[in-house]
């Protein structure tokens, strides 16, 4: 493969800064073994990409968003890094990406190690944007046994898998991974940010220069951390199958409400669920999902799937990070209208009615304007309205045990009965 011309091209083409990136992190990935011996942990030693496109919660550019780490690798000794990939185009290819970099290291120390192997699933199954560069790694079922098939490959052994495993696991846990920008071209403020940079662990910047059988790095900037110390802890990993991530478990009645938070869970049990049983709700849900359960009510003679509960997604600075780990979730109310719509009992002027009464409570309608109340809407607005969710305020939405969200819950039931009721 030529990859001078292939880099030629990806400078040339009008396709998306996005698949150009994406082209060099397959050149990345195949050129591993020519990466500094700094970040290879020895002249001899050899590295694996393990990750790509990493999700990282809360990490992106906003508060309210998670981010995706480019490429991550792990040399012979466990030591891992995180890296940026940038193109030289790229208006990005500045000191701020180190910003980048130190949103996704917080993040990941935040995140349970057992997230994080779900997430890596679909990579080290081979059907990544970026697939391992061994059609070997196929079919394997998690990180252990990735590290063990590739130390057959390089015929070397010197950490057991296991502990490797346990190396990359405290090494994310404590901020101390290696963090890294390689891009196809030079920018010296990306230089200026990394000597100012407060990390705990190696720091570096590197240029791919192309050549006719892959890439070769220039080593612009680096920065050694502390030495990495063998750890004695042990990181709980559980031992994931090939398709664990895609098969979670949907919701019952009985583990969402376990799922909610301290601050939270008395709404549901003193408030939302006894409500539901004096409407009639048979205890069921009528439609289970992975962060969400909607529940059918006895409604003007028929069964309505009138309301659905789900984990909140609430994201902002003033929201504890405990409440978005699963066992400990905020709280979400939608009233969603594209089913009531299919209702035969009811009628979109009684929607209409319902949503404006719910508006003065707190509730506001997707696709026509926080601010529009849902009141009088014609029939191209209300196609747009998809639910109301409980938002009073633009910097307040769901149920996260704040005063006065007890009297938002009743007086909803009770606009609700009023409505099933045919009042």
């Amino acid at each position: 493969m030529m990859y001078v011309g292939i880099l030629k091209e990806m400078n040339t083409r009008t396709t998306t800064d996005i698949a150009q990136e994406h082209e060099l992190h397959q050149l990345i990935v195949d050129s591993l073994d020519r990466l500094p011996s700094e970040m290879r942990g020895g002249t001899e030693d050899e590295a694996l990409a393990w990750a790509h496109e990493l999700r990282i919660h809360d990490s992106g550019r906003r508060n309210d968003a998670d981010g995706y780490a480019d490429i991550l690798t792990l040399d012979e000794q466990g030591r891992t890094w995180i890296i940026e990939v940038k193109l030289a185009t790229s208006a990005e290819l500045n000191a701020d990406v180190w910003k980048q970099l130190i949103r996704y290291r917080n993040g990941l120390k935040a995140m349970p190690w057992s997230a994080i192997h779900n997430y890596i699933d679909r990579f080290l199954d081979g059907q990544g944007v970026v697939k391992p560069y061994s059609t070997r790694f196929n079919n394997q079922s998690n990180l252990s046994q990735i590290i063990a098939t590739w130390q057959s490959i390089i015929h070397r052994t010197t950490l057991s898998p296991d502990e490797i495993v346990n190396r990359i696991a405290t090494d994310l846990r404590n901020g101390s991974a290696g963090l890294a920008v390689i891009a196809d071209g030079h920018a010296s403020s990306v230089i200026n940010g990394a000597k100012a940079l407060s990390h705990d662990g190696p720091v570096a910047y590197l240029t791919a220069l192309p050549t006719d059988d892959g890439l070769e790095y220039m080593l612009r900037f680096f920065r050694e951390g502390p030495s990495m110390i063998p750890t004695v802890e042990h990181i709980e990993c559980p031992e994931f199958d090939r398709y664990a991530a895609r098969r979670t478990a949907k919701l019952t009645t009985a583990s969402f409400a376990e799922s909610l938070n301290p601050h939270v869970r008395p709404l549901w049990d003193n408030v939302v669920e006894p409500s539901l049983l004096k409407l009639g709700w048979d205890g069921t849900p009528y439609k289970a999902q992975r962060k969400g359960i909607t529940i059918s009510l006895p409604c003007r003679g028929a069964e309505a799937p009138l309301v659905r509960f789900a984990y909140s997604d609430t994201d902002s600075s003033d929201v504890p990070r405990e409440y978005k780990v699963p066992g400990t979730y905020g709280l979400r109310v939608d009233l969603p209208a594209w089913h009531l719509t299919r209702c035969r009992t009811i009628t979109r002027p009684d929607l209409e009615a319902l949503a404006c009464r719910i508006y003065a409570l707190g509730w506001r309608g997707t696709g026509v304007g926080q601010d529009a109340g849902l009141r009088s809407l014609n029939a191209t607005e209300y196609e747009k309205w998809g639910y109301m969710r409980y938002y009073p305020l633009p910097t307040q939405k769901d149920f996260l045990g704040r005063s006065g969200e007890e009297e938002a819950l009743r007086a909803l039931f009770r606009e609700l009965e009023d409505f099933c009721n045919g009042e």
